[in-house]
């Protein structure tokens, strides 16, 4: 069983480092996403376990579009509101009062005016 460090989590989905492929640390199968382990093993290698998956998969599918109108919305938001993404992290950024340089949280300075890399020289405006 793998455990998170410093922690009581068990370990569920991890990823191969040789092939990147996902797969399941509890039961050593290809990642079952949406099915418990229990679940997976019961059903075995038979039609069902075939539709157990397929609904798996359609369940990752809806939660993947709900994500993208999510993100829709937040596009829609910042053009609204004006924002700026960093050009480093893409992280969005208000300016709320003061000058047009910023500094990210990921450490880049840049000109909420025109987006480019702050420097002592920089004249958008």
């Amino acid at each position: 069983m793998l455990v998170v460090e410093g922690g009581d989590d068990k370990v569920t989905m991890t990823e191969c480092p040789s092939c990147h492929r996902l797969f399941c640390a509890q039961c050593k199968v290809t990642w079952h996403e949406g099915i418990g382990c229990k679940e997976f093993q019961r059903v075995g290698k038979t039609k069902k376990k075939c539709r157990v998956i397929l609904n798996g998969i359609l369940n990752i599918a809806k939660r993947k579009e709900k994500k993208k109108n999510v993100d829709k919305l937040l596009i829609q938001l910042a053009k609204k509101k004006q924002w700026r993404r960093c050009p480093s992290c893409n992280f969005y950024v208000e300016k709320l009062v003061g000058c047009m340089h910023i500094s990210c949280r990921c450490g880049f300075e840049f000109c909420y005016g025109c987006g480019s890399k702050w420097g002592y020289r920089h004249s958008c405006l």
